[in-house]
């Protein structure tokens, strides 16, 4: 004020205003230009909205350059630990628990932890404001050691120079499912069931009952989710992120609204949720952003945002989570694309689009509870056949992710150190060079589990009804730009439910017509050369000529895959 008080003519007031006004534009400008530094820049992004707090002050600039530089370290594997290993086996020491999932990793290609303490508002890290489940591993840490499950994950990855988040999931249900084995058994469910909820059972979606009342593929199963249209759940979750900023040295926070999707009334009917519930979630995340700025001043280093989202816009949306507003008011650092469930064809490439033009990285996740033997794929084992839980598997989800333009592969629920997945998939110029199976995923969306419904796309996958003269397709994304030089067998593989003899039936490949047929059980297999498959989506059509009618059951195709094997010295050597 006293620079003020020495200026006394007007003229001098108006050349003051004018060199304050040019300096703020330059200030401005600057910033901007310093955020447009990351890897996904284009020159069609939109004008984001660098987030700005009071707490910034004059130091924005060299802070959101501190922020960025974060936001963008190399992330080829991001682990997503769900907490566990607390508890199986049982580890007595520190040493022991990290030996389980995490120590295994060193010579991997992973290189951040998203390392999830517990379950909503049960809590297994240290806390004073969730409820903290004070059994097992959880107790035994911190009065024998010193240390919770949250400091021991975050010490072992500074000592090694790893990337730590901490994740909470935003509406964990496991303590619906009473009654309900194998998702869960009773003891577990009520072991989960924390004190907040006991206390306050009108902040639910439902009632103990539901669980039995609902058939599993039902959203009013999850009776026990949170309900955050009400103010008290979203304080009590915002305190809750808070302690952990306040009382952990962790490189980020991740807020995982994926596991599991459900956050207001609306979603139990299956409906699209209102502008007022956007604008709810919306006020929280800003809330979150505006702490973790004030957190990450006060120690010196930012703390960074990260959120999973379902695959799509529309989904999102659906359910409360108005992710492009996020990006475009700056609430976000990265984002976690999907829960996984359609592993091999998701549609990411909408989200990694999305958030490149706002400048902000994208980790599409595969979840190990769609690769596993026997899983959504449909169809007996055919010869030669492989299926989901194969390394050809992986690898072919892997370089799809990798095609889509991501910054890298996010895992979830996977928790064999020793896979080959871990020193393989954060790689694409290995990865191109090494066998894969393509496909299209198996999921029935009225059998699937009502937590993961509302999240799900409602196309682009098996299985489909053929019918009578008419065509039906299926995209298959293919992540590579196949070489017949180096190419050893091409295949594709269609597996049909209930055909018989007499049924005629017309494949094309990209518009062409394919007469190659080989005919074994169920599976029609074609030889293919490479140039009949492309880099990105193929489509494949079916037209039913005729079908052995009336006894017939309705004829399903309900397993696409494509084998891709190279010459065996194209493989040898591992990029790491």
């Amino acid at each position: 004020m006293k620079g003020f008080q020495m200026i006394y003519h007007a003229s001098r007031v108006v050349v003051l205003i004018i060199a304050i006004t040019i300096t703020l534009f330059a200030a401005v400008g600057n910033a901007e230009a310093e955020q447009s530094s990351g890897v996904g820049d284009d020159n069609s992004s939109p004008t984001t909205r660098i987030f700005q707090s009071e707490a910034l002050g004059a130091d924005s600039i060299t802070w959101n350059r501190k922020r960025k530089a974060a936001q963008w370290r190399r992330r080829r594997i991001i682990f997503n630990n769900d907490g566990d290993d607390i508890w199986a086996p049982n580890p007595e020491t520190p040493e022991a628990f990290l030996a389980s999932r995490t120590s295994p990793l060193l010579d991997s290609q992973m290189d951040s932890i998203f390392f999830c303490s517990g379950r909503t508002t049960t809590l297994w890290h240290d806390t004073k404001v969730g409820y903290f489940l004070n059994i097992g591993g959880a107790k035994r840490f911190i009065t024998k050691y010193g240390r919770d499950c949250l400091q021991i994950q975050i010490d072992f990855c500074q000592e090694n120079g790893i990337e730590i988040f901490w994740s909470l999931r935003m509406n964990d249900i496991h303590d619906s499912y009473r009654n309900s084995p194998p998702l869960a058994s009773e003891e577990t469910a009520r072991l989960l069931f924390s004190s907040f909820k006991r206390n306050h059972p009108e902040y639910l979606m439902g009632k103990p009952g539901d669980s039995t009342k609902y058939p599993i593929q039902s959203v009013r199963l999850l009776w026990s989710a949170l309900n955050y249209s009400l103010p008290e759940v979203r304080e009590h979750m915002f305190l809750i992120i808070q302690e952990v900023c306040q009382r952990y040295d962790v490189d980020g926070i991740e807020l995982d609204f994926e596991r599991s999707p459900i956050f207001f009334p609306p979603t139990l009917d299956m409906l699209p949720v209102q502008q007022k519930h956007l604008n709810m979630m919306t006020d929280l995340v800003h809330r979150i952003r505006e702490m973790t700025v004030e957190l990450g001043l006060k120690r010196g280093r930012p703390i960074l945002v990260a959120t999973r989202v379902p695959l799509t816009l529309d989904r999102s949306e659906f359910l409360g989570l108005d992710v492009e507003r996020w990006l475009r008011e700056d609430l976000v650092d990265i984002i976690i694309d999907g829960e996984g469930y359609l592993p091999m064809a998701m549609p990411s490439r909408e989200m990694v689009d999305l958030g490149h033009r706002y400048d902000v990285p994208v980790y599409p996740c595969i979840t190990n509870c769609a690769m596993y033997k026997g899983g959504f794929w449909g169809g007996g084992r055919g010869p030669d056949l492989l299926d989901f839980s194969s390394i050809e598997a992986w690898r072919g989800a892997a370089m799809n992710i990798w095609n889509s333009g991501a910054d890298g592969v996010y895992l979830f629920n996977c928790f064999e150190p020793n896979s080959p997945i871990w020193r393989e998939l954060g790689n694409p110029d290995t990865l191109a060079k090494m066998d894969k199976m393509y496909a299209v995923d198996y999921l029935n969306i009225n059998r699937s589990l009502g937590e993961a419904k509302a999240s799900l796309p409602t196309e682009g996958f098996v299985p489909v009804t053929l019918k009578q003269a008419e065509a039906v397709s299926v995209n298959l994304p293919v992540g590579e730009d196949i070489q017949s030089a180096n190419l050893a067998e091409l295949k594709l593989y269609l597996h049909l439910n209930h055909p018989t003899s007499k049924d005629s039936i017309i494949v094309k490949l990209n518009g062409t017509v394919l007469t190659n047929l080989k005919l074994t059980d169920d599976w029609l297999e074609f030889a293919l050369n490479a140039t009949q498959i492309k880099r990105g989506d193929n489509k494949i059509e079916l037209i039913l000529k005729q079908q052995n009618k009336p006894t017939q059951l309705p004829l399903l195709l309900d397993a696409v895959q494509l084998l891709v094997r190279y010459e065996k010295h194209e493989n040898e050597k591992l990029v790491r």
